[in-house]
């Protein structure tokens, strides 16, 4: 894989404009005032999409909505994204610098704009481990985190961690497991906290998904509602990935179970058959009006609407020279205004273009070995002659996470646990591209954390020049340089609010205003606030 390093800046300039930016011809300005109402776990959905004289997009703006094997994304990061009319183009690629740990995987997550990244495989740890690592970009170091909970996320402002023993926010705890019992996957939509709850020691295991009404502003512990407690009846059954939709809430376990909350309880779209078929579900995003769900062992997509599940065949293609079996769509992102999917066992990252309707392959992760179609995942006769699990040493794309004007890719082993020297057949440095973290960098990109307020704020986008400005209140939160041939193709005809490929504006828009070149765009009317009523 080439390593080209990143040319320029690669993140973010958060310092003040130049003092020539307000008297900077705008090519446009975009702006709004945007309520998000109470945090009730709702996805925020697009702010806005311009749209050129020949239909096409040229640029979005909007919070994407995303589950990849346990981590939510960020749901206070806007992306703003200018795309080329005349293709995709090829994107920068730097490697970051690794982390000192004998993990062969990590798994990316974004709080409030901050990278984290985690390894999910306690194998990988050492007892003197951080369990999760902050990116310092300033020092261009990994700093360990010790008192930080692997996939944190923020509320209202303040910090939900779910651990195997208490759900705390602002650091205070307000739900503890039954004795004995330990808390497991969480998601919080529609005002319902989901967690998982399980107690394998007991005869019969407690296994079960417990919901609770949370209100982040009142100051109150939670209490699990009895009836709309679900029972997992299969030994170890977990929550792979959540997404919402319309008011539903879509969970889907590891052994392939869907299932659906909204305001009439739970409802069972799919029951694992017996004997076990493998179905199972490792990312779900939200795209347009559906939800996306990373499938194995096709590694397809379904795709979720109107209470249904259809598989996209050929979503994404497979790579030519590799087999078609155990394959698993293991993450989804938005980027550019593009879809991009992370397939396992080869490492492949495929990208959907969103204007001409057709996917592409990205890039494959990793160098070695040669794609093969005569074995079904990388080094699988070597690791047969070793142990007893042959895919060992396939190759996972854990994370596609956007950051600052790049995404975040990360890899992993499967299990990411650490070497042993039994696996003699890689190199040192072949063994190091499991668990490598990479940054991926397309023009016109840019993602910023908006502060969280339950007041009205002014949310503005200005492209004046070459600068690309975002900015809250009055307030920068970020700008980029664009490129020439960028600006020269961007040419907007109308601007549509409130809906796009991030799904459908969740808050409420009040005095949208978009002028390109001195002039208003014609725009569509803003889209009404769908927030859900609480069941």
């Amino acid at each position: 894989m080439s390593k080209r390093l990143l040319l320029g800046a690669l993140l973010i300039v958060t310092a003040a404009c130049p003092p020539t930016f307000s008297q900077t011809p705008k090519q446009l300005e975009a702006s709004a005032i945007v309520e998000l109402g109470p945090d009730r776990g709702q996805d925020y959905g697009t702010l806005f999409e311009v749209i050129g004289v020949d239909g096409q997009t040229l640029m979005t703006a909007g919070f994407m909505a995303a589950y990849n094997t346990q981590p939510r994304s960020d749901r206070e990061l806007l992306q703003v994204s200018m795309r080329p009319i005349l293709g995709s183009l090829n994107w920068q690629l730097e490697r970051l610098p690794d982390i000192a740990s004998s993990a062969t995987g990590f798994y990316p997550f974004s709080m409030h704009g901050e990278l984290y990244i985690h390894n999910r495989s306690e194998k990988g740890m050492q007892p003197t481990d951080p369990r999760v690592y902050r990116w310092d970009n300033q020092q261009r170091q990994w700093i360990g985190e010790h008192s930080m909970q692997p996939y944190s996320e923020r509320i209202a402002g303040k910090i939900l961690s779910v651990s195997g023993t208490a759900v705390s926010y602002d650091q205070k705890v307000l739900l503890e497991p039954q004795p004995g019992a330990r808390f497991g996957e969480h998601y919080f939509a529609n005002g319902i906290l989901f967690i998982k709850e399980s107690n394998q020691q007991l005869d019969p295991p407690l296994n079960r998904l417990i919901a609770c009404r949370w209100t982040p502003a009142l100051d109150q512990p939670l209490s699990p509602e009895p009836s709309w407690q679900f029972d997992l009846p299969i030994p170890f059954e977990f929550m792979y990935a959540f997404g919402q939709l319309d008011g539903e809430v879509l969970a889907v376990s590891n052994n392939g179970r869907v299932i659906k909350f909204d305001s009439q309880g739970w409802t069972t779209l799919r029951t694992p058959p017996v004997p076990a078929v493998s179905y199972q579900v490792y990312s779900i995003l939200t795209f347009y009006d559906r939800l996306l769900l990373g499938h194995y062992p096709t590694g397809e997509l379904y795709e979720y609407a109107n209470s249904e599940l259809k598989l996209l065949s050929g979503w994404p293609p497979i790579l030519p020279g590799v087999s078609t079996s155990a394959r698993e769509a293991q993450t989804l992102a938005i980027y550019g205004g593009d879809l991009f999917a992370g397939i396992w066992p080869w490492a492949e990252v495929w990208r959907y273009d969103t204007q001409r309707n057709n996917w592409a392959f990205a890039q494959r992760m990793f160098e070695h070995p040669l794609p093969t179609d005569s074995s079904i995942h990388p080094y699988e006769l070597e690791t047969k002659q070793v142990d007893p699990v042959a895919n060992l040493w396939g190759q996972r794309v854990t994370g596609l996470q956007p950051y600052g004007t790049g995404l975040v890719i990360t890899t992993s082993s499967k299990s990411s646990g650490p070497w042993d020297p039994k696996f003699s057949f890689l190199t040192e440095r072949q063994l190091a591209d499991y668990g490598a973290i990479y940054l991926a960098v397309l023009p016109g990109n840019l993602a910023v954390p908006i502060d969280w307020q339950p007041e009205p704020t002014k949310i503005s986008v200005q492209l004046a020049g070459t600068i690309l400005r975002v900015s809250q209140d009055g307030r920068t939160l970020g700008q980029v340089e664009i490129p020439e041939h960028l600006l020269s193709e961007f040419q907007p005809s109308h601007i549509q609010w409130g809906q796009g490929v991030y799904g459908k504006w969740s808050g409420t828009l009040s005095d949208p205003l978009a002028i390109a070149d001195s002039q208003t765009l014609p725009q569509t009317q803003p889209v009404a606030s769908d927030r859900d009523q609480q069941p």
